[in-house]
């Protein structure tokens, strides 16, 4: 299904064809829930960004980069040094540095859109996976996800609830609310990364 059948469902399901500009924002919502609430397969992106010969320690915004795929981020998955085992371990600012005044090695920090790394070798490249938000879907320009076509019935049925909820029919929000609960259980036991899954 697309984003536009999606609407035709939930439309008919709630028999409200005057709520659709509702509708179309409710299906946002819910993908955009069901995103943040798992870390999905198909939400990762894996890509590598350069470091500068020589440099151990730098910053770099996410929206300065010149790689394209660096959009929408969510949440780090890993960040790794080219070449070298194991990943660096994520830390705060304040615990760059040790009591003792040395610098840790081979972490890496968040600030705001930015991240801040500090390496124990000189390496070309940060490999990095990242899981992304969902895009704001509507009929003309941006109509399909892959929630639509792998579990549509979780979003048809959640938006729903949310549309019956809307309109005070308590018990219909009821029923397609623990319909959409039980569908995005199994979902999400079936696409969400295992290697999140197992970590948590």
């Amino acid at each position: 299904m697309n984003f536009s059948d999606v609407v035709k469902e939930v439309i008919s399901i709630t028999a409200r064809p005057d709520k659709v500009a509702l509708i179309e924002s409710s299906i946002n919502a819910v993908i955009s829930l069901c995103t943040m609430k798992a870390s999905f397969a198909r939400d990762l992106v894996e890509t590598s960004i350069p470091v500068p010969p020589g440099e151990y320690a730098g910053t770099f915004q996410f929206n300065n980069l010149q790689v394209p795929v660096v959009q929408r981020f969510r949440k780090f998955k890993y960040v790794k040094a080219y070449g070298v085992k194991g990943y660096l371990t994520p830390t705060s600012p304040e615990k760059v540095f040790t009591p003792g005044g040395n610098t840790q090695r081979d972490v890496y920090y968040l600030s705001g859109d930015s991240i801040t790394y500090v390496l124990s070798v000189d390496v070309p490249s940060l490999e990095i996976g990242y899981y992304q938000y969902a895009p704001i879907l509507d009929a003309n320009k941006n109509n399909t996800y892959w929630m639509l076509e792998v579990m549509p019935w979780t979003i048809i049925d959640l938006t729903a609830a949310r549309i019956f909820k809307g309109i005070g029919d308590d018990a219909s929000a009821a029923r397609y609310q623990a319909s959409g609960d039980e569908a995005f259980k199994v979902n999400r036991r079936d696409h969400e990364d295992m290697a999140m899954a197992v970590a948590r």
